[in-house]
């Protein structure tokens, strides 16, 4: 978020930081020792813990199912090599979505989208590895946690997007 006269810059320090982000050590292990402390916090918040274990289950083979912050064993071992390896594998333009609302107009939009295409020309095409998508599910998941209340969500498939059934109808 930037005041729309610093549109230029934001877009040069958001690319920056993208494409050229140095992965520092010293940095590597001190946000892995926030996201450990944010996962004890999740596990501690039973509509958390109940709203990611449906997402879970409706999304089971895909990387929709899997909690955003990782497990504290995939945390633990997130090293340098791996974040750079991830990086080159998933990281390019095929695989990327710039949203941008505001006063961008400031510019003109081919101003705009000439600006994004030279901030971002040093990524990659394409991605060097896809994720293939498995659908399995668990369809009654349990976590108990002595506690005073319960809580409890229901989820089904629904109609695709593009599906002409999407809104109900009489």
């Amino acid at each position: 978020k930037v005041n729309s006269k610093n549109f230029e810059r934001g877009l040069d320090l958001l690319s920056d930081n993208i494409i050229y982000s140095s992965f520092l050590e010293k940095e590597i292990k001190k946000e892995k020792g926030v996201i450990l402390e944010e996962i004890d916090m999740h596990e501690d918040i039973p509509f958390d813990k109940v709203a990611f274990t449906i997402d879970s289950a409706l999304f089971s083979g895909t990387p929709l199912s899997k909690e955003i912050s990782g497990t504290k064993t995939t945390v633990k071992s997130v090293s340098r090599k791996k974040l750079l390896n991830y990086k080159k594998q998933y990281y390019c333009k095929d695989n990327m979505v710039v949203a941008i609302a505001g006063e961008y107009q400031i510019c003109g939009e081919n101003k705009t989208l000439k600006m994004i295409e030279d901030y971002f020309h040093d990524l990659p095409e394409e991605m060097t590895k896809t994720d293939g998508y498995i659908e399995k599910r668990n369809n009654i998941l349990l976590f108990p946690k002595t506690i005073e209340q319960v809580n409890l969500i229901l989820a089904w498939k629904g109609p695709a997007e593009g599906d002409k059934d999407k809104y109900f109808a009489k």
